[in-house]
């Protein structure tokens, strides 16, 4: 997963591509077969389209995902132009006959893009706590005080953090976060050459193996295993 993700971010968008003005909203029966949409869902189906299908891969698997669930179904999709997409799925209710489902589909917001680009380097759930805390300005103590770890252990997590990086200190470190936010908020998206970082170009560390997407849309879902 993490080297689809970071093969997905090295990609540069199209900048001619076209980008709907407003948010696709598609109606799917229980089959996950289109029944209707708005003007703007057939120019995102375009952008998520892989294939000749009707519907793209990776909307029908957060529709699937979706049918039936007590919560809405979420995904992040890089698209073809290069440029991140949110799409959302939930079961409608009311009517007297077998319920809807809806699936909407929108640009990626800036958090969610920079969490993704997290997830490319690597960085296990506790790193990133540590990381946003680090980002926030926090001293060691109060990121140890705060998360109720050792002081070591907290400097242990920082220099993981820095290999997996490629930066040296704490300022870099916060560069290099910061000019991620910045370039996914513009949807600017760089493309180093492979094996380097997505915003700053250097060297990435090397990540342990992992599965493969197999050359589909790369989808990352909320729902994941915290250690």
């Amino acid at each position: 997963m993490a080297a689809a993700l970071r093969r997905a971010v090295h990609r540069a968008p199209a900048d001619a591509a076209p980008r709907p003005a407003e948010a696709g909203v598609l109606l799917l029966g229980q089959d996950l077969r289109l029944l209707l949409e708005n003007p703007a869902a057939k120019l995102w189906r375009d952008e998520l389209a892989y294939s000749g299908a009707e519907l793209p891969i990776a909307v029908l698997e957060v529709a699937a995902r979706g049918r039936g669930a007590a919560l809405p179904a979420h995904g992040r999709i890089r698209g073809r132009s290069g440029r991140w997409v949110s799409v959302h799925a939930s079961p409608l209710s009311g009517g007297p006959y077998p319920a809807p489902l809806a699936v909407t589909v929108h640009p990626a917001p800036a958090p969610e893009v920079a969490e993704v680009l997290l997830l490319a380097y690597g960085l296990t759930p506790r790193e990133r706590d540590v990381l946003a805390r680090v980002v926030a300005g926090l001293p060691s103590p109060a990121i140890a005080m705060e998360l109720r770890i050792t002081a070591a252990t907290v400097q242990d997590h920082l220099k993981s953090v820095f290999a997996k990086t490629g930066v040296r200190s704490r300022r870099a470190l916060v560069a290099t976060i910061l000019t991620c936010e910045r370039t996914v908020s513009t949807a600017r998206l760089p493309g180093p050459p492979p094996g380097r970082t997505p915003c700053t170009g250097r060297k990435l560390h090397p990540p342990s193996p992992v599965a493969s997407s197999c050359g589909r849309p790369t989808t990352v879902s909320r729902r994941r295993t915290e250690r």
